[in-house]
């Protein structure tokens, strides 16, 4: 599939509107929007020039490309099956879908068509992972034997132009609050360190926001390599944070996602090594690192035209859910919960 492709951007808020930046950027100029909202349609189409649809039929009849589903949460599933359904190749934001048996519906929906099924995967492609990814292919700290991650953020502050109270952050029960990063953080802990055989978890509300999810989310896994990881993901946090501590045989990586530097440390040398990213950091528009954005879009370009495999895929979706429903049945039973798949 060479030349210019169309493209059909469910949901215009933030993330929808991100995706047409990274589109318009890369040169794509055949771009089609919905969104329920009337307002954020009239805002998208005066910014970008994108044509407006009035309905999601309505864009299907004009046979995309693509579908890019950047809805709440709880809304990915339904788009994602009416893509199937027309037999268009779609992207969703994290996670696809709320549970492990929805997703196995999608699985079974789009074994039917020779179409892509993509679910995002922007941390694979954040300056700092891609780091992490090198040195631990190069085998630089040797084996790894436990891994420690924190992401936090107060979640008043996530989106500054508007009230959280207002956003799926919100209103979603699943994967608003603190959990809402849950899904896409763990795509990566689990392409680096493998899939998860159990998991201890603790999910709390421990500020009294407005929200119907869990601000608080602490979890201890062992994968199938026999790696610990701990994890911990809030919206309590006032300080953005993203930082994460890797212990290997031979060394010891520290990365801050904020800060953007990775810190080597081998053990042969008794030495350190500083690695800095660059910043591409907004704070004053919210928490973003575009780059990461455009090139996970880059990658799924290339990968609807033939051009490269996607790296992530609904299988590795499905275990993601698995991960957070024994986590869930965890927290609520006070036990280690193994994980199915």
């Amino acid at each position: 599939m060479g030349g210019q492709m169309r493209f059909l951007v469910i949901g215009l808020g933030s993330m929808g509107k991100r995706r047409i930046r990274n589109l318009v950027k890369l040169g794509e100029t055949d771009i089609l929007g919905f969104d329920v909202r009337r307002d954020r349609c009239e805002e998208t189409k005066a910014k970008y020039g994108i044509r407006l649809v009035k309905s999601v039929e309505e864009g299907l009849a004009e046979g995309p490309d693509l579908v890019m589903i950047s809805v709440p949460p709880s809304q990915h599933l339904g788009y994602a099956l009416k893509a199937i359904e027309a037999g268009v190749s779609f992207f969703s934001e994290s996670p696809v879908a709320h549970t492990s048996e929805a997703v196995e519906h999608l699985i079974r929906a789009s074994q039917h068509g020779s179409k892509l099924a993509a679910p995002s995967c922007n941390m694979l492609f954040h300056a700092g992972v891609k780091r992490i990814n090198r040195m631990l292919s190069e085998g630089q700290i040797g084996k790894v034997l436990c891994v420690e991650y924190e992401v936090g953020h107060y979640l008043p502050d996530w989106h500054p132009y508007e009230d959280y109270r207002t956003t799926y952050m919100s209103s979603e029960p699943a994967f608003g609050g603190g959990a809402d990063v849950v899904p896409m953080e763990l795509v990566w802990l689990t392409k680096f360190f493998g899939n998860v055989k159990s998991v201890t978890a603790l999910m709390r509300n421990l500020r009294g926001l407005e929200i119907k999810a869990y601000d608080t989310c602490q979890m201890v896994m062992e994968t199938q390599q026999g790696i610990v990881v701990e994890f911990h993901a809030d919206g309590v946090c006032r300080e953005p944070c993203r930082r994460c501590r890797l212990i290997g045989e031979e060394g010891t990586i520290i990365w801050d996602g904020i800060e953007n530097w990775v810190k080597l440390y081998r053990a042969a040398e008794n030495s350190w090594t500083v690695y800095y990213e660059p910043r591409g950091f907004a704070y004053g528009q919210g928490y973003s690192h575009e780059a990461m954005y455009e090139e996970e879009v880059a990658h799924l370009i290339r990968a609807i035209r033939g051009e490269e495999e996607y790296c992530h895929c609904l299988t590795g979706e499905h275990h993601i859910l698995r991960i957070w429903e024994a986590a869930l049945q965890s927290s609520m039973e006070g036990v280690v919960v193994e994980v199915e798949g």
